[in-house]
């Protein structure tokens, strides 16, 4: 659920990502990005959409704008998600993190 995205800090992927660690490291880092991006995300701009109907007026515009940037936050990690599912073997991971044989 929701609760899931009070574990992420976006920043520290980034920056994880960015620096020089080892492969399974860096697999494991992709896999933190995926989930938020395909299971995470989507939840909390559902959540959102649904407030954005039943809220105040007052509230709307912030909440509409900030839902727009959600989702075309989405949308750049669309790419990153199709990369996830190509290249990391999902049936292993989190238990390991190692890129799919077919891909090799």
């Amino acid at each position: 659920g929701l609760a899931g995205l009070a574990s992420v800090d976006l920043d520290k992927l980034a920056k994880k990502l960015g620096q020089s660690q080892s492969s399974s490291m860096s697999l494991e880092t992709m896999y933190k990005l995926y989930l938020f991006a395909d299971q995470q995300l989507p939840m909390l701009i559902e959540a959102l959409t649904e407030s954005l109907q039943h809220g105040e007026s007052e509230q709307s515009g912030a909440l509409a704008e900030a839902m727009d940037g959600l989702r075309s936050v989405l949308e750049q990690l669309s790419r990153a998600i199709q990369l996830v599912e190509t290249v990391l073997d999902m049936e292993e991971a989190p238990r390991n993190f190692r890129v799919k044989a077919t891909f090799r």
